[in-house]
């Protein structure tokens, strides 16, 4: 069932600047900073929570009928803090605050995207700490690396040509190869605060390309 969030008046994590959160002096952020190829972008979502009994915002269905109260928000954040075409810096909201239409706003989780022109280089996903062995939390002090971030190729039965990048995760320089999903990471949310640093350094390999792949040719190199 397609669901709608309709805001009423909403106005939290809405900063000054489109799509940057951090360059106000009001506004509390985790930093998650980097190396990356000097081609690259980044591309960062979070999303929060809203929830509450007295919240005022509601989510509807695709025919217009009033679902549930509450909802998720997804917000998406570009702007790199960062001079060094080598580096980039980004800011996060991760304080739970109650807004204006008196629903309360809690991050749920983050998401971190590293592209450049010829596709998606590596990212990682950030959740909460849970129960099952493999959501411990890990210390935000520990170094996230996708190392090795090579282009690979595929020609398909039309002929046409895919691509996309291959990169090998670290976690405190320990490889997670043998991990189903080894850009999942899960943290203490509630330690989170100004001073928290998350640091994901994406690296090229050999085999790195910043063209565009045109999928009738090929790959010409």
């Amino acid at each position: 069932l397609f669901i709608v969030l309709v805001f009423l008046g909403y106005d939290y994590y809405q900063s000054i600047q489109p799509n940057i959160w951090g360059d106000e002096p009001d506004e509390s952020y985790i930093t998650i900073t980097g190396k990356k190829p000097t081609d690259a972008h980044i591309v960062a979502w979070a999303t929060f929570w809203v929830t509450g009994d007295e919240c005022k915002t509601y989510s509807y269905d695709m025919f217009g009928r009033k679902a549930h109260q509450g909802g998720k928000i997804d917000k998406k954040y570009t702007y790199n803090f960062s001079d060094d075409p080598s580096r980039y810096e980004l800011r996060l909201p991760y304080k739970s605050v109650v807004d204006n239409n008196n629903c309360n706003i809690e991050l749920r989780d983050f998401q971190v995207n590293v592209l450049n022109n010829f596709d998606g280089i590596a990212g990682f996903r950030a959740y909460p700490q849970g129960e099952l062995p493999y959501e411990k939390a890990i210390s935000t002090s520990m170094i996230i690396e996708a190392r090795d971030c090579n282009a690979e190729f595929h020609q398909g039965k039309n002929d046409m040509w895919d691509g996309w990048f291959n990169c090998e995760y670290f976690v405190g320089n320990k490889s997670r190869l043998k991990d189903v999903r080894p850009y999942e990471f899960y943290y203490d949310f509630s330690q989170f605060s100004d001073d928290t640093i998350i640091k994901f350094n994406v690296l090229a390999g050999e085999n790195y390309r910043s063209e565009p792949l045109d999928k009738k040719i090929g790959p010409q190199e």
